[in-house]
């Protein structure tokens, strides 16, 4: 945010903006921080649906992974653009890569399947986003099934970068069995051995401060 040049943001009383690129989650949770449009865009984007679709689908792209922009788009009632090639290109073969350094299993759950011969419900995760500049290495990945990948993007669950243990936000809250089960089981838990690379604690270190919900 603060090295964007189409809006300036504000912070509480007494608070400066320091050196530093990014906010803590603290700070940009904090009922008086907010950001204010440049004027000459504040009017393009109020007078056109189509702008507002672009700027949309450009903040989505360059701040949020995908497991989490349709949550985004849904609940703020965005418009959607859909333009023919949106995506940078990344690292082909990161996810086979951090799959394959955790056996072909969920570092959270251990989910391990496979579909007509190929695995199944797995994801090479980021740690530290993509989107943020994160490095398609493999110390900077997960093997996640689908459920807890969207939960570590969402900021539901983390991992302690000393011993590698599960956290699970206090703001979860399981409303029935299996979601207790899903969750909230694992909180306190050891990940899964990795084969060879073990993830760095200066992305798990980003996840815990910029996404994981305290």
């Amino acid at each position: 945010m603060n090295s964007s040049t189409f809006w300036d943001i504000h912070l509480p009383d007494g608070l400066e903006m320091s050196h530093k690129r990014d906010l803590s989650l603290k700070i940009l949770r904090d009922s008086e921080t907010y950001v204010t449009l440049d004027g000459d865009i504040f009017e393009m984007l109020n007078k056109s649906r189509e702008f507002r679709a672009i700027a949309t689908e450009f903040i989505l792209k360059k701040w949020w992974p995908e497991t989490i922009q349709e949550d985004i788009l849904s609940s703020l009632s965005l418009p959607v653009y859909f333009p023919i090639s949106t995506r940078p290109p990344r690292n082909k073969e990161f996810a086979e890569k951090v799959l394959s350094n955790f056996r072909y299993r969920c570092a959270i759950c251990g989910f391990n399947a496979t579909f007509n011969k190929s695995h199944f419900g797995l994801d090479g995760a980021h740690i530290k986003w993509f989107s943020q500049k994160g490095p398609d290495i493999v110390h900077n990945g997960l093997s996640l099934c689908k459920i807890h990948h969207w939960a570590f993007d969402k900021g539901a669950i983390t991992i302690e970068p000393k011993n590698l243990t599960i956290e699970v936000s206090p703001l979860f809250v399981g409303r029935d069995h299996q979601s207790i089960e899903i969750i909230e089981s694992f909180n306190g838990k050891e990940i899964f051995p990795f084969k060879d690379e073990m993830p760095e604690a200066r992305y798990l270190d980003w996840h815990y401060e910029y996404i994981f919900m305290h």
